[in-house]
């Protein structure tokens, strides 16, 4: 349970952190006025990308695997990366000498890592930047965790063959980049209904004390805000599953 208290001269913004519980319960107490606005926020818009980073490295000269264990979110479903776990890249995605390619890391909803290459069918792009205007597309039912860039060096690069930089065996790439890839900062909040529970009726808002209830799931979280805070101190009780008698 998590609780939250709240003084008028704070803002009309305040309320609780939010949870995406199948069931979320909030009590309103103390001697307050004003408005209490019941919010969802919209999961789909994260959906095919990942909740943190996930801290991409090399893993033992070939491959590439994620330093953090991070969740990610796949057509409205929250999954979850175990840390450490290895992408393949592969024996087949060759770039040419001094050229660059591009590999894109996913997940599926099994919790493995997926690299998808784009190398200009081996004749590798120019500069970096023209590799990354390459990404290729999130394959169906994954979240993008994020990509990796490979410079080859005097030779043709061959992923499985030739190691990463900083690996060993082959012609190692004079270049290797890691970027990460994490969901939108931008959040999107929209008014829900929830039950009260003293009548069961179902309201948006409230102006009075009371106990409300409703299922998260369907949303990233759900909270009670002051979206008016007209005088007093407001104290909200937010309690998940599990932790209802």
């Amino acid at each position: 349970m998590a609780q939250y208290s709240f003084a008028s001269a704070g803002g009309t913004t305040q309320g609780s952190a939010g949870t995406g519980a199948a069931t979320v319960l909030w009590q309103m107490t103390g001697t307050w006025a004003g408005t209490v606005t019941f919010e969802g926020m919209i999961k789909g818009a994260y959906d095919g990308t990942a909740t943190a980073t996930a801290g991409l490295a090399i893993s033992t000269n070939f491959d590439v695997a994620n330093a953090t264990a991070i969740d990610y979110r796949i057509a409205g479903t929250r999954f979850s990366l175990a840390a450490s776990t290895v992408c393949d890249t592969g024996t087949t995605a060759a770039i040419a000498t001094t050229k660059w390619g591009i590999m894109l890391i996913s997940a599926t909803k099994t919790g493995t890592l997926v690299g998808t290459w784009a190398t200009n069918a081996g004749v590798g792009y120019a500069d970096e930047a023209t590799a990354k205007l390459a990404i290729p597309a999130l394959p169906d039912n994954q979240a993008q965790i994020g990509y990796i860039t490979v410079k080859a060096a005097a030779a043709t690069w061959t992923a499985g063959t030739d190691a990463l930089t900083t690996g060993t065996g082959g012609t190692v790439a004079n270049t290797t980049t890691y970027y990460n890839t994490t969901w939108l900062a931008t959040t999107t909040w929209a008014t829900i209904g929830v039950t009260k529970v003293l009548d069961g009726t179902t309201v948006s808002t409230t102006t009075a004390n009371g106990i409300f209830m409703r299922d998260g799931r369907g949303f990233e979280r759900c909270r009670a805000r002051w979206s008016t805070a007209t005088s007093g101190t407001l104290v909200i009780d937010e309690v998940p599953a599990g932790y209802i008698p």
